[in-house]
């Protein structure tokens, strides 16, 4: 009887289509369905085209990207809205035990060690100590550079809050609303400086990126009050000579057969890894290398 059983249930999955066999077919894995992933807005290039490597070898997998300051983002975690974020910190003890409290568990992950640049319009200073810039956010000469940041919250805002705490910042520094508004505002004013998630010009191979980049000028910056001033790029990251630098991180309270785990796997794993270098980011995990010798 059990074999007979084993080979029917054999037989029926040989016959029937994948849509209509009710042992295959699940609506939400890690390579099908359709979720929602709320990400810290800086981090907005790099999300797309991990979308689009991830759908696609997966057909069936739709990924919907909301980019949001990164308050608003902590926040759709919070209020269900989704069950994986990106986000530029880890969260709290505080923030963990409220999570505990409401039996919410989720599982963390770093993704990659991002870099905040500084710009400025083409023409002027092109260099800044990282101490020296530190002054300027706190500083009320009006003489001083605007300091323009992105958004009120957003990532680079609480990084740079952080690092004057316990000061404020004075009355040279603005807001807008996107990265995208910093860039275009930088390159129609002087006297200026603006705070940027690197993501948004480190792909030197995206047409978009080349464009955004006409007008301005990267700022190099020294460590402390160092001599040695250097870009943003991957290696000065990794090398720990950069010094706005801080770690990304994906929240995910989803299980492990969801969709959200299949596309988190795929970001902290070899292929997203890759897409991470790929844009001109540090990634956080080791890439291994293979390679091929062969003796004639």
């Amino acid at each position: 009887m059990k074999q007979l059983t084993i080979f029917s249930l054999l037989l029926l999955v040989a016959t029937t289509g994948c849509n209509e066999n009710p042992l295959a077919y699940d609506e939400n894995t890690n390579s099908r369905g359709t979720t929602t992933v709320y990400v810290e807005q800086n981090l907005e290039p790099l999300i797309e085209t991990s979308i689009v490597a991830f759908e696609g070898n997966r057909p069936k997998a739709h990924i919907v990207p909301k980019y949001a300051r990164e308050l608003d983002v902590i926040n759709s975690f919070i209020d269900k809205k989704t069950k994986a974020i990106v986000i530029s910190r880890d969260f709290t003890k505080a923030e963990r035990k409220e999570f505990s409290q409401v039996n919410v568990s989720f599982k963390t992950n770093k993704l990659l060690i991002g870099a905040i640049a500084l710009i400025g319009p083409n023409g002027e200073d092109s260099t800044y100590t990282e101490e020296a810039f530190l002054k300027l956010l706190t500083t009320t000469d009006k003489n001083s550079p605007k300091i323009i940041f992105d958004d009120v919250q957003s990532a680079n805002f609480n990084y740079f809050l952080d690092r004057i705490a316990p000061k404020s910042f004075g009355p040279n520094v603005k807001c807008l609303q996107n990265n995208l508004e910093v860039i275009e505002h930088i390159r129609e004013n002087k006297n200026c400086i603006g705070v940027i998630g690197f993501n948004w010009i480190s792909d030197r191979d995206d047409p978009e990126v080349l464009e955004r980049l006409k007008g301005i000028r990267l700022i190099e910056v020294a460590k402390g009050n160092g001599t040695e001033f250097v870009p943003p790029y991957m290696y000065y990251v990794y090398e720990k000579q950069y010094p706005f630098t801080h770690y990304w991180y994906v929240h995910n309270k989803g299980s492990k057969s969801d969709l959200e785990a299949g596309f988190v796997n795929f970001l902290i794993n070899e292929k997203g890894q890759l897409v991470v270098k790929k844009s001109g980011l540090q990634p956080y995990y080791r890439i291994s290398r293979e390679f091929n010798i062969v003796v004639e």
